[in-house]
This record gives structure tokens, C-alpha cells and sequence, in this order.
């Protein structure tokens, strides 16, 4: 039938999956829904499922909300390539190995809409002060220790753009220039992240250390 990721707000996919099995006329007891980050214990399980047997004018849907496990991913590479069309997956979660998203399909359900928190917008300021005046690694150990409680990858690459269109407007040059470099440190490392379940606290911190500590 069909595998796919969705990619938009929660809101979003609801109201997608709602239309989707209201038109495909899939029953409620036909549907699987994982709530929690799939184990590789639920991936057999839905290889078991698939194996069953279903009459032919029913469909049969899967729904991974959470992040799996690198472990259950691999475990359904073949089965992703070899669903059946009564038979649809759909991943919610963009955090999914490259082998996972080459095998399926993403549907883009609207851009997010990029309304920074002040806290988070403070935390990313502070960041850039502290690195123009020349306290680069406590400063990024001290963003990392409290980012990283709350606050998500996503939101991080919104604040450094928000405080980078902030320090243009301002005029202030030294702000312009970190803000400049604190954003482009970011791009490859969250694209990392996101594609490959890599530590994201790690990560970031690894980008920021070679891009501002001499």
C-alpha cells in the first residue's frame, strides 16, 4: 500500500492520518498504533502481523509516533521493502536512519511556524555574548548544560537564526559575527543529528568547540 513519513505538527498528522484512514476505509481493529519509541521486539511484531493473512479488500496500518530504535529500524528495512499494498507504515518521527527514509515516502504537511521562546532567545544571546568576550568554552558548556534539560534541535536552529536577524537589525556588527558563525556551525550537525540519531548534546557541543575555541 504504502510507507511514508509525515512531517508537520502533531495537530497536522492527526487530521492527515484521520482523512487517510477515513478514505482508505480502514477499519479500527486493522490499525496498529505505537506510542512508545519502537523496540526491536515491536518490529517483529509487526512482521508477525504482516505475515498474517487479511481479506483482500481491507487494508492494515501502522503507526510509529516515536523515535525508534536504531535496532528496530534495521529490523524493518526488508520488511519496508517489501510491503504488501493491503499493508501501510507511517512514521511520525523524522529521526530515522537514511537506509529508513530512502525506503519511504515524505509528506510535507506545512512549514513550522517559527515563533522562538524569549527564554530560548535569552539562552542563544547569552551564548553569542559570552563568545565575543572571549569565554568561548565555559560559555558553550555553560549553553549546552542548560539547552539541552528542555529544549530540542529544532528550536535551537530557529533562536540562532532569530538572533542573527536581531543583531542585523540592531547594527551590531560583533553580534552579526557570531551569530553568523554560531548558525552556520549549526547546519551540518543538526542535519547529522536528525538523519542519524547521533547525541545531540555531543554533537552540538563538538560543532560550537571547533568552530570558536582556538
Amino acid at each position: 500500500m504504502d510507507r511514508f513519513i509525515l512531517s508537520g505538527s502533531q495537530e497536522a498528522k492527526e487530521e492527515y492520518m484521520g482523512k487517510f484512514i477515513k478514505e482508505n476505509r480502514i477499519l479500527s481493529y486493522n490499525i496498529r498504533v505505537f506510542t512508545e519509541p519502537l523496540k526491536i521486539s515491536d518490529a517483529r511484531e509487526i512482521k508477525r502481523m504482516l505475515g498474517l493473512k487479511i481479506d483482500d479488500k481491507q487494508k492494515r496500518l501502522f503507526i510509529i509516533e516515536s523515535e525508534p530504535t536504531i535496532e528496530a529500524q534495521n529490523a524493518l528495512l526488508k520488511t519496508l521493502e517489501e510491503l504488501s499494498k493491503e499493508s501501510c507504515i507511517v512514521f511520525y518521527s523524522p529521526n530515522l536512519l537514511p537506509t529508513v527514509i530512502s525506503r519511504c515516502r515524505t509528506v510535507n504537511l506545512g512549514a513550522r511556524k517559527i515563533e522562538p521562546k524569549k527564554e530560548q532567545v535569552d539562552q542563544v544571546m547569552s551564548l553569542i555574548g559570552g563568545l565575543g568576550e572571549k569565554r568561548e568554552l565555559y560559555s558553550i558548556l555553560l549553553f549546552s548544560d542548560k539547552w539541552f534539560q528542555n529544549d530540542n534541535i529544532e528550536d535551537l536552529q530557529i533562536c540562532a537564526r532569530f538572533a542573527l536577524l536581531s543583531s542585523i537589525s540592531s547594527r551590531d556588527y560583533q553580534k552579526i559575527k557570531f551569530s553568523y558563525r554560531l548558525l552556520r556551525a549549526l547546519i551540518l550537525p543538526c542535519s547529522l543529528i536528525l538523519s542519524n540519531n547521533l547525541n545531540k548534546r555531543i554533537a552540538i557541543e563538538k560543532a560550537l568547540i571547533e568552530e570558536f575555541v582556538s
